[in-house]
């Protein structure tokens, strides 16, 4: 009796085992990682700030020691629907621009392999000011620390700006 009881018990360690093995692994198969196909949404904020005030989608990409990131996947996505709007990437020194965005409120997120996704709810405003830029803070991927976005001072150029 205590021998079949025993055996119950070690099917039923064994069952919540698999089912948690095969979650992890479903799981850690369904997240998208840059540069594996189409950009998609993905919101990992604990708390989400207020938006950013920008004048223009432009900004820089770099790790916890400051150092640049390059191609990064940045995709800008509608606030209300998360709709992807365009997809761009950071170049060389981890500098990106997303052109012609016209005013209103968007979704910055950023993605690269090994780090955690960044979702950064900005503002585009044809009255900001001109010397703002994101800059994109870029995290390994762990548990209760996420990639985030500040705005920055305008400290470098890209091929793009003047």
């Amino acid at each position: 009796m205590m021998n079949a009881r025993i055996q119950a018990t070690f099917r039923q360690i064994m069952c919540i085992s698999l089912l948690l093995c095969n979650n992890a692994l479903a799981r850690s198969q369904a997240e998208p990682s840059s540069g594996d196909g189409p950009m998609g949404y993905e919101n990992h904020n604990q708390t989400d700030y207020k938006a950013l005030i920008i004048r223009a989608v432009v900004g820089k990409a770099h790790d916890e020691q400051g150092v640049p990131i390059p191609n990064v996947s940045l995709g800008l996505f509608t606030e209300k629907d998360h709709k992807l709007v365009t997809v761009v990437e950071s170049a060389a020194d981890g500098t990106f621009e997303f052109r012609k965005v016209t005013p209103g409120l968007y979704r910055l997120v950023a993605k690269y392999n090994g780090f955690c996704a960044a979702n950064v709810p900005i503002e585009v405003r044809h009255h900001a000011s001109t010397n703002r830029v994101v800059d994109l803070h870029m995290k390994p991927a762990r548990l209760d620390t996420c990639s985030y976005g500040t705005v920055a001072l305008k400290s470098f150029r890209t091929a793009a700006l003047p």
